[in-house]
């Protein structure tokens, strides 16, 4: 598998560069004694580059380390919480083997970086992540549009059965109304 993740690489890394035993020869000689000029100033790629494969720019890696911590959290509590139950929903069971695997990687990868391979998955892996995430949000979303839906309903249930109270009431201030039009037409009063 390890082949295959060579693949996976993310933006700045250094590409393999595979050159003969001559190759590397002929190349280191036809370098030239050093001039005492400065290099060509860099352009603004460039130096994103630099920046991007600095050690200050690493602070990014600490930070999806604390992101993962918090998930890590989340999963323990969702574990404390439901027990057995959380194993019942596979969702979460694979949801809960990525963060723990990618924990685990971004560990490896910060004492073992020049040696990590795994980078590749660890990029699949914090892709997962983000799609988890957003899937969660979409979720809550959804909850709370059917929590409005639902409250809706209620209120539309209530004023159906006040207007139906209102109606019977109409009706019989009608009935009422008819009876003593009706009563004072018998005894020939005009209104």
């Amino acid at each position: 598998m390890a082949q295959y993740l060579g693949y996976f690489t993310a933006v700045g890394d250094a590409q393999p560069v595979r050159l003969e035993e001559e190759e590397l020869h002929v190349t280191s000689e036809e370098l030239s004694p050093a001039t005492g000029q400065f290099p060509p100033a860099a352009t603004f790629r460039e130096s994103l580059q630099r920046l991007y494969g600095s050690e200050r720019f690493q602070v990014f890696h600490y930070l999806s380390l604390a992101l993962l911590t918090f998930f890590i959290v989340e999963l323990l509590g969702k574990l404390f919480a439901y027990r057995l139950e959380f194993f019942q929903h596979k969702f979460e069971v694979f949801d809960g083997l990525v963060v723990v695997l990618s924990f685990v990687l971004d560990i490896v990868f910060i004492f073992h970086e020049d040696q990590f391979v795994g980078t590749g998955l660890l990029i699949l892996l914090r892709l997962w992540r983000v799609a988890r995430i957003i899937n969660g949000i979409m979720v809550s979303v959804k909850n709370r549009a059917d929590h409005k839906i639902h409250k809706l309903k209620e209120s539309y249930d209530h004023l159906v059965q006040r207007v139906t109270q209102l109606q019977e009431r109409t009706d019989k201030l009608e009935q009422e109304n008819q009876r003593l039009e009706a009563l004072l037409k018998k005894h020939a009063i005009d209104f």
